[in-house]
């Protein structure tokens, strides 16, 4: 099995960045991913932490205390991290809120059969059969006829998760997941990030993966354009039209204070 992040291929996330702004993601394919945001590594810590915690030990480390303005904490500060190169750094309320989050998943009966069902972060390799280019993902858990996405959110209500649905383009991960992995099936395991941390399980309407699907298709088109003209536009070629957004139209931005000059 070859190294899932040697392998030159298209996964989801840089697809979603083609789709946006073509020319941001030829700047990542030229000077390489950004460092991730602190929201990431917390991400990146709950997963494995829920998906695979024999990994975590080898992967993270707990911080101690130590006073990083004296000279003498400096000293140990760079000391800690020698020891530790190479693993994530969190917290103790990083450890206590993940395993509160765990507690809360283990609450979840449709979360834990779901879960119990798959094998864990799977790496898959496929070529797509439209365009011809590689592709690839890495699944957080994979069973026979289904795949399963773990997301932390700020709002696991169906309202809230459906918004950040289409604000994430979690739906076009969706469909490229279940196109690649050939799978029936999608569900999410939606995580609040704050107390009490509840957990939602949802299955991915089908004509959400059908919109989904269109989305990622158009982003594999957009990448193959611009790869044969060479030309990475920005949002958009040429000049647009821009209006204020449908809600700047209400008559309550005119109320007293809600206009400033």
């Amino acid at each position: 099995m070859p190294d899932y992040f040697e392998v030159d291929a298209l996964n989801n996330s840089f697809l979603k960045i083609v789709r946006d702004c073509p020319a941001k993601a030829k700047y990542q394919m030229d000077h390489g991913q950004p460092q991730p945001t602190d929201a990431m590594l917390f991400g990146s810590y709950v997963h494995a932490c829920l998906l695979e915690p024999d990994t975590v030990d080898s992967r993270y480390v707990v911080a101690p205390e130590i006073n990083k303005r004296t000279k003498a904490g400096k000293e140990e500060w760079a000391e800690f991290l020698s020891a530790n190169e190479g693993k994530g750094i969190v917290t103790d309320s990083d450890m206590r809120k993940v395993e509160d989050m765990r507690q809360s998943l283990l609450s979840n009966n449709c979360a834990v059969e779901k879960l119990t069902a798959c094998e864990k972060e799977v790496e898959t390799f496929w070529t797509d059969a439209e365009s011809g280019n590689k592709c690839k993902a890495k699944i957080d858990g994979l069973a026979d006829d289904f795949a399963v996405d773990l997301k932390t959110t700020a709002d696991a209500s169906p309202r809230g998760f459906s918004r950040a649905i289409v604000n994430y383009s979690y739906h076009m991960q969706a469909a490229f997941y279940i196109d690649g992995a050939q799978r029936k099936d999608f569900y999410f395991i939606a995580m609040e990030k704050t107390p009490p941390y509840v957990t939602m399980v949802y299955q991915v309407a089908w004509g959400t993966l059908q919109l989904g699907k269109r989305r990622y298709r158009e982003a594999i088109e957009t990448y193959d354009a611009c790869v044969k003209s060479g030309i990475w536009p920005g949002y958009a070629n040429g000049i647009l039209k821009i209006s204020a957004p449908e809600w700047a139209f209400s008559d309550e931005v005119e109320e007293e204070g809600d206009v400033g000059y």
